[in-house]
């Protein structure tokens, strides 16, 4: 099933109707009708984050990548427990936009978040429009786990040897080889549209790969 399929489903099945959802996204009927098609659902992905917190019974990996049901058993059963988290501080790294490939210089910042962990989570602060239509867009924070394996599909946070690192959609093997992997990103957007681009790094360059797990709008 297509993204704008699935979000034809929400509409439907979760949201009650088309106007409901554009309604929901602050968008008028007639724009989000047109991207609810194969030619223009690329216009979709920047609102799929809005969707979830809209409606956070639906599953982020059906929405984004059409994988498992719609509605996990888990999130339609009954209430959770109100068992308070665990929160603790987590370093924060921001990343100062350098023009070379979508790739940034590291910076400190001089705050901290704070989430349930994992046991090595860290954050990151993302620059540019290179994710947005991942649903990852400029000032978002990225949690991030280091101890988990990245699957195709996931963004991920790269950190090259010498310094530089992104925010990336992970592809999997690279076009050389099981050596490399290959990564995704967007360009700037032009009258509404983004164009997606490649890029492949040898595994030896990577300092360090973490999938992100949680998108936050701020700290």
């Amino acid at each position: 099933m297509e993204l704008f399929e699935r979000v034809r489903v929400i509409c439907k099945e979760v949201a009650g109707s088309q106007t409901a959802l554009a309604t929901q996204l602050h968008l008028s009927q007639s724009r989000f009708q047109g991207y609810l098609s194969r030619k223009r659902q690329e216009n979709l992905w920047v609102y799929l984050q809005d969707i979830l917190q809209a409606y956070p019974q639906v599953s982020r990996d059906w929405l984004y990548f059409d994988e498992g049901p719609m509605l996990p058993e888990e999130k339609i059963s009954s209430p959770a427990k109100n068992t308070p988290a665990t929160l603790q501080p987590i370093p924060v790294v921001g990343l100062a936009a350098c023009g070379v490939e979508g790739w940034n210089q590291m910076m400190p910042i001089t705050v901290s978040a704070t989430l349930p962990l994992a046991k090595n989570m860290m954050a990151v602060i993302a620059a540019g429009e290179s994710m947005v239509p991942a649903g990852i867009g400029p000032g978002q924070i990225c949690y991030c786990d280091p101890d988990q394996q990245p699957l195709a599909g996931d963004a991920v946070y790269v950190v090259r040897k010498g310094g530089l690192a992104a925010i990336k959609l992970y592809v999997g093997e690279g076009e050389l080889g099981s050596d490399w992997i290959r990564m995704k990103g967007w360009l700037p957007a032009k009258e509404g549209d983004q164009m997606s681009f490649f890029l492949d790094i040898a595994i030896s360059h990577i300092e360090k790969i973490a999938p992100v797990i949680f998108v936050r709008r701020r700290i």
